[in-house]
């Protein structure tokens, strides 16, 4: 499997206790950073993207930087740490992967896609990753890279 910005996907732990809301503030400062090449993420544009109150995103990156998933400095916006980036690598590999899935396998058009990929992505264990990448064959390692997917 092809390594993504120098670290092995199935060797990237799983956060114990993240919950699916942890993890989609995890993941959407790591598209941020994939998008737009920016490594810190202003609160603002965090809870803009998330659809929340800039105080509702600034009281979970304060519990996501204590558990060390994220670096948070007042005024200078977000970062991920290696342990978050890792994590959001994850989940991100999860939803990558039934996005392929269900668009090449079961038809699914690519927006009704997104939306289950975005769900089944919190359920994937790193073991159900590796067999559904295996499943894929040759579109896993395009979709595993993050190459057509939002």
């Amino acid at each position: 499997m092809p390594k993504d910005s120098g670290t092995d996907l199935r060797d990237a732990p799983a956060s114990p206790a993240t919950s699916p809301s942890e993890e989609m503030y995890l993941i959407t400062v790591a598209l941020a950073e994939e998008r737009r090449g920016e490594e810190r993420l202003a609160v603002a544009a965090l809870a803009r993207e998330l659809s929340i109150s800039p105080v509702s995103a600034n009281q979970m990156i304060w519990r996501l930087a204590g558990r060390g998933l994220m670096d948070y400095h007042p005024y200078q916006g977000v970062a991920l740490t290696p342990a978050g980036r890792a994590a959001a690598r994850r989940v991100l590999r999860g939803r990558r992967l039934w996005r392929a899935f269900l668009v090449g396998h079961l038809g699914f058009g690519e927006e009704e896609a997104d939306a289950l990929a975005c769900d089944l992505e919190h359920l994937t264990a790193p073991r159900v990753a590796d067999r559904l990448e295996s499943f894929l064959g040759h579109l896993a390692p395009s979709v595993a890279a993050g190459r057509g997917s939002r």
